[in-house]
């Protein structure tokens, strides 16, 4: 169960407190790598090193789906429609349709190492980071990724993705603290 009080104190000002309500059904028995919040519904996706990937109806505070795959899940990105995900797995990213009581594989890039994904605005891309250094930014609705959608530059691990609001491009942030603006549509 996820849930509990906690006593805070805010920055130069009086104590308050925070309750967090209990959260019901199936949890991950491993550590969670990756989460997500779809812009559309009210759901939340996880996955883990147990290999399953559950969604979550935070406003009912349920689980709505899990779904169990056969590798350890690293990562993990909501469409923003809510119809679909993309998982990383050690040596590839699904792309899936999340279906009324299941998540489905539908397609299978070889992408190893994959620790962040993200989805841009519109959903119509992904950027997704590959061998944990390299981003890759795919269409989502074609599953191609041109060589001028695979950048480089990072020497340490990938942390986040996070897209400019237009989805003209996106930011990237190393465990080094090197941040880096990708302009897709140069003029």
């Amino acid at each position: 169960m996820i849930g509990g009080y906690l006593d805070c104190k805010a920055a130069n000002g009086p104590p308050y407190s925070a309750t967090f309500d209990y959260v019901q059904g199936l949890f991950h028995k491993n550590e969670i790598t990756g989460l997500d919040v779809c812009i559309r519904k009210q759901l939340i996706v996880t996955c883990s090193r147990d290999k399953t990937v559950n969604i979550w109806d935070y406003n009912n505070r349920s689980l709505e789906i899990q779904t169990q795959f056969p590798e350890e899940c690293l990562a993990v990105a909501f469409h923003p429609s809510g119809l679909h995900l993309v998982v990383a797995m050690q040596d590839k990213i699904q792309m899936c349709n999340v279906l009324s009581k299941s998540i489905v594989s539908f397609k299978s890039h070889p992408i190893k190492a994959c620790t962040e994904i993200k989805f841009s605005h519109g959903g119509n891309m992904f950027a997704c980071v590959a061998n944990q250094k390299d981003i890759h930014v795919y269409n989502f609705y074609t599953s191609d990724c041109p060589p001028t959608m695979m950048f480089t530059g990072h020497v340490q691990r990938v942390r986040c993705i996070d897209w400019f609001e237009n989805d003209l491009g996106f930011t990237t942030c190393c465990l080094g603290g090197n941040i880096y603006f990708y302009d897709l549509h140069q003029h």
